[in-house]
């Protein structure tokens, strides 16, 4: 009589033992195989795992199995909701990677872009209100000044009251000399 895990195989006058895919042996008494342990190159990307009559990947992160369970994919993470939002999602083997739009930086998550805050930069918008926005700043600039042409600061002519204490000061200073 054959194994259970063994197919009967009706022969003329006799029979025949054959044991099924993942088992060996003569028919009447079929162990398991070891796939695993028979060919390492099973499951890339995972962990393959003996089990009777088969084996099954357990796929690493980042992977998930085939419907047959016998290999691992890659996930995809460009397709969920809410990746790299503000930035450019693209797909490598196990993983992803963002790439921000300009004014965006990587949060740390490392999924996510994040408005960059150019106001907190004291070199921008120079005798001016900064105004940060997403993705970029607005630089509003005081009365009878403007933006200047490389649009990081506010220049103006300078007031009269200024240029009143500018040429008090330099008459001073030739009057103090004189003595």
């Amino acid at each position: 009589m054959c194994s259970n895990k063994a197919d009967c195989l009706n022969t003329m006058g006799s029979y025949r033992c054959h044991c099924k895919d993942g088992f060996s042996g003569d028919g009447f008494y079929c162990s398991d195989s070891d796939e695993c342990a028979d060919n390492v190159n099973l499951c890339e990307s995972g962990n393959c795992l003996n089990v009777p009559g088969g084996y099954r990947c357990e796929c690493d992160m980042g992977f998930i199995p085939t419907p047959d369970g016998k290999a691992c994919e890659d996930i995809d993470e460009c397709t969920f909701a809410d990746i790299c939002v503000n930035g450019r999602c693209q797909n490598i083997p196990g993983l992803f990677r963002c790439q921000c739009s300009i004014g965006y930086e990587l949060d740390r998550s490392g999924g996510n872009c994040t408005d960059i805050n150019e106001c907190a930069d004291p070199t921008t918008c120079i005798s001016g209100l900064c105004v940060n926005t997403p993705g970029s700043y607005i630089c509003n600039c005081p009365q009878d000044f403007e933006l200047n042409p490389t649009r990081v600061g506010c220049v103006g002519e300078t007031p009269l009251w200024a240029r009143s204490l500018t040429h008090t000061l330099s008459v001073w200073v030739l009057v103090m000399g004189d003595d």
